[in-house]
């Protein structure tokens, strides 16, 4: 807490009060669906394209000319060094390089410079009619020979090798360092551990992060859940596929989970709970006695699918306690009738390509999170903003109640999505109660 203020006025609660409002939701959502998601989908096109004719070509509202020709440069330009950067980061963290820090911060300015550079395409005319969204949605063949053997057996867990350790960066009291193994998709599955350096971890959060956030990528964000590590408690934060180090080529990050529904969710629920149940039992044998798991928006449906699916899990994949911040049990009411979806038109090319909400409704059981959770109700706690139209609030509340939460554990909160999650940061008591249920 800022000693400057009183606990009334902080920052935070200030932000809480007079700014994170439901207003403030319908200009995000705007801005993501109108402005962000456009010029990624250029940016994911460029990074692909040869020359910035094809990418014209590719998109023909773009306005071909010199303003184009420079941001297409600039974009190829800063990838390259990205590449070369990241290689650099890898062999010394994962090697037996010195000079951690340098290695460290060169590598997180050149993946802003790359993600920022995004911005250069706003100044070519003809940008905000790009689509917000590449689709495509595949046929029920391939969604069925991907999952269709898994509606009879979803709660298997997996086996994976035991995670690869990189060297530690230690600044301000804090140890910082990656893990990586092999992951379901065939990619590799990426997590950085932030742990106080002073004092031993005797609990840990595995927290995931909500879609086409990019915490690698962007580099010093906030985190929320920072005041846990005056605690004892380590922080686990894995990278979900198809984001950051794990974007597939010509995507941008997190996009195929709409781009290429119900198959890029399935893929992502599938491989990310069982790569969070694997960190949980990592740090389990690395000391930590109590593991909580936590999730924002893609990253709350993930941690409840784990928690809804992990009743025959090993025990040590199991989390003590979860904590779900603007969630849904309804995953066809996110799909085909939440904010975001029907703003990038996730609605309307499902029903173009013949996906019923009848025919998505046979992989509900893949998709939602069950009946029963895992955990005793009392150790899951929810928040929810009761203005949220892209993870629909009366679908979240409906969950609670199936799962039969108490009334202490659920909190409303008079916010939409975006600014709900923001106002975690001035969630000072909830992130005590969170501590308590963690420390013993």
């Amino acid at each position: 807490m800022d000693a400057r203020f009183p606990a009334s006025l902080t920052p935070a609660a200030l932000a809480g009060r007079f700014v994170l409002r439901p207003w403030f939701d319908r200009m995000a959502l705007d801005i993501v669906v109108r402005g962000l998601s456009p010029l990624s989908r250029i940016w994911a096109a460029g990074l692909e394209a040869d020359t910035a004719e094809s990418l014209a070509l590719l998109y023909p509202s773009l306005s071909r000319g010199a303003t184009l020709d420079a941001a297409f440069r600039s974009l190829k330009r800063r990838s390259a060094d990205y590449d070369v950067l990241e290689g650099r980061w890898r062999n010394a963290f994962f090697g037996a390089g010195d000079d951690l820090a340098k290695f460290h911060r060169d590598r997180g300015r050149a993946a802003r410079r790359l993600m920022a550079a995004r911005i250069g395409f706003a100044a070519v005319p003809g940008w905000w009619r790009a689509p917000p969204v590449r689709y495509e949605v595949p046929d029920a063949a391939s969604v069925e020979a991907s999952h269709g053997m898994r509606l009879d057996a979803r709660h298997v867990p997996h086996d994976f090798a035991a995670p690869e350790m990189s060297q530690s960066l230690v600044q301000q009291d804090k140890r910082t360092y990656w893990l990586r193994f092999p992951s379901l998709l065939g990619d590799t599955a990426w997590a950085r551990v932030t742990e106080p350096a002073s004092q031993p971890c005797t609990a840990a959060l595995v927290s995931l992060h909500g879609l086409a956030v990019e915490p690698e990528m962007l580099g010093g964000l906030p985190d929320s859940y920072a005041p846990l590590l005056n605690a004892g408690i380590r922080i686990i934060a894995p990278e979900a596929p198809f984001h950051g180090r794990r974007r597939l080529p010509g995507w941008s990050g997190g996009e195929p989970v709409v781009g290429r529904a119900p198959l890029g969710m399935l893929d992502l629920l599938r491989a990310w709970s069982a790569e969070a149940g694997h960190l949980i039992a990592w740090a389990r044998g690395h000391g930590s006695q109590r593991v909580g798991l936590a999730g924002i928006s893609m990253g709350a449906l993930t941690a409840q699918w784990l928690v809804g699916s992990a009743g025959d899990w090993p025990a040590a994949q199991r989390p003590d306690t979860a904590l779900l911040v603007t969630t849904s049990g309804d995953m066809l009411d996110v799909s085909l009738r939440g904010g975001l979806a029907r703003g990038l038109g996730l609605d309307r090319a499902l029903a173009e390509a013949g996906r019923t909400e009848t025919a998505l409704a046979r992989w509900r059981s893949l998709l939602e999170p069950g009946d029963r959770p895992a955990l005793p109700p009392e150790d899951i706690l929810m928040v929810l903003g009761d203005a949220d139209v892209v993870t629909p609030y009366d679908s979240g509340a409906a969950l609670a109640r199936r799962w039969q939460l108490p009334p202490g554990n659920v909190h409303i909160r008079p916010r939409g999505h975006f600014s709900q999650a923001l106002a975690m940061f001035g969630e000072a008591d909830l992130l005590r109660d969170l501590t308590r249920r963690l420390v013993t």
